[in-house]
């Protein structure tokens, strides 16, 4: 609960001013007379108080009670994002095979998530994450790591029409979605507590720019396995020599701008981001002229304007990543 409190300003000897502090505020922190207190202010003006001898003082809140439906994967998902630490599913007539699996794998995804009880009609998990412990930028990292992967590994299963790398670049896409999770879960936190984003030295905005990466970097991940998922289900389709020469041009714009457009948006870098702009309108261009060379069928036809959109579809979210650095320099970084 957060209370507004007004107070006088008290000249305190010849130079000093002084202000009371609440009561309540004293006693929750377990200060008494003499204990000290530090002071921070903020470039907005704001001043800070915070006790310098720190207490933990984390509200238990109810465990969220999800009962068994063809939403449960989602429900799930949701209960862990809103920050919940307890979390309990009921089934009234006890969970089908179909049901329990589908629980376990999704826990099997939610970093810090473990089942603690477990019954023919209850599953009560717990998780045990600690978001000061996560440094969300390190998480961000990785998580472009892989998506970059995923984007060099699609456009190589296209060249090489490798069903291999294709289930492999799917399979990553698991991972990708865990630490999207993960960023979501301990941002939501952070801005709810701004003492947590205190001590991870990141502002709300900056968290808020963050979760915004996040995602966009997941739906990368997405179209990176719905392209290599093309090679699995269109196993006869087999580009001929120009188009594959044209999405290797394309890969090497992709895996440039991917780093380019991260980098753009750790280091708050406007030229970073320029440049991303500029490689994009080659990439559209290249991918423009895919189906003007397509041979064969209308199902092949088909299949390589399905490739072009979720190539298209990547480098637009490239560009929406260097699009959050574009208006910031590093003196401006909020």
């Amino acid at each position: 609960m957060h209370n507004t409190y007004r107070r006088r300003i008290q000249l305190a000897g010849r130079r000093s001013f002084a202000i009371t502090l609440p009561k309540g505020w004293v006693i929750d922190n377990n200060l008494a007379s003499g204990d000290h207190v530090v002071l921070q202010i903020k470039d907005d003006g704001s001043l800070i108080i915070e006790p310098e001898k720190r207490v933990d003082r984390k509200i238990v809140s109810p465990p969220l009670i999800i009962k068994e439906s063809h939403r449960l994967v989602r429900d799930l998902i949701w209960g862990y994002l809103l920050g919940y630490d307890h979390i309990i599913v009921t089934s009234e007539k006890g969970f089908s095979s179909k049901s329990i699996a589908e629980a376990k794998r999704t826990i099997r995804g939610l970093v810090g998530a473990e089942i603690i009880d477990e019954d023919p009609n209850k599953i009560e998990i717990q998780i045990l994450l600690d978001p000061e412990a996560v440094e969300p930028t390190k998480v961000l990292s990785r998580q472009n790591a892989l998506v970059t992967s995923m984007i060099n590994d699609a456009i190589q299963t296209f060249i090489s029409w490798d069903l291999d790398r294709a289930e492999r670049t799917e399979n990553r896409d698991e991972e990708v979605d865990r630490h999207y999770f993960t960023l979501v879960r301990v941002v939501r936190t952070a801005i709810r507590d701004l003492s947590i984003s205190r001590r991870l030295n990141l502002s709300p905005l900056r968290l808020m720019d963050i979760r915004l990466v996040a995602k966009l970097l997941e739906e990368i991940g997405d179209k990176a396995a719905s392209l290599a998922s093309i090679v699995k289900t269109n196993r006869e389709y087999i580009p001929n020599p120009q188009i594959i020469n044209k999405i290797q041009k394309i890969g090497v714009y992709l895996s440039e701008n991917q780093t380019e457009a991260f980098k753009a948006f750790l280091n708050c870098n406007p030229e970073l981001a320029s440049n991303v702009l500029n490689k994009k309108n080659e990439v559209s261009k290249l991918i423009a002229s895919i189906p003007l060379i397509s041979e064969g069928s209308r199902d092949y036809l088909a299949v390589t304007l399905k490739m072009c959109f979720y190539l298209e579809e990547i480098s637009n979210a490239q560009v929406d990543i260097a699009d959050i650095a574009a208006p910031l320099s590093k003196g401006n970084t909020l």
